[in-house]
């Protein structure tokens, strides 16, 4: 699914004008949505996605490929309103993540810590503060 989202030239992302895109990234008639708004009236989106769509399979065929779970304490912070990498793209993490927190912020797309940075700084103090490191994972003062 996530792949067919960047291999076809056609579905929801194509036709989209600035205003579309900054409203699918931040409440309109706020500040942020002003910024979004102006950066996507600069550049062009199409580019982007396009350069996915023409290396996709490099980027699939590259990519890490585990042959254990990672052991590491991970968190995890995922906007639930991101237009291309929906929440269910994190579905089954945790086979792949052995001590994984995930963390959705509702009305928050693919930028978290530039739309949220309170909640993203929160979800991260809390975690920290849950997951404190060994004692040989410290350095020394």
């Amino acid at each position: 699914q996530y792949i067919s989202r960047f291999t076809t030239t056609t579905g929801d992302l194509g036709g989209l004008d600035a205003e579309q895109l900054a409203a699918r990234r931040a409440e309109p008639g706020t500040a942020w949505n002003a910024r979004y708004r102006e950066a996507f009236e600069r550049s062009d989106y199409e580019a982007m996605v396009n350069y996915y769509r023409a290396n996709w399979k490099f980027l699939w065929a590259t990519r890490p490929k585990l042959n254990r779970p990672i052991e590491i304490p991970t968190l995890l912070i995922w906007g639930e309103r991101d237009p291309v990498l929906g929440v269910d793209l994190t579905l089954g993490t945790t086979e792949l993540v052995a001590d994984l927190t995930t963390r959705y912020l509702p009305n928050v797309s693919h930028w978290a810590q530039q739309e949220a940075p309170e909640a993203v700084n929160e979800a991260i103090a809390a975690w920290l503060e849950a997951h404190e490191p060994p004692a040989s994972a410290r350095l020394s003062p």
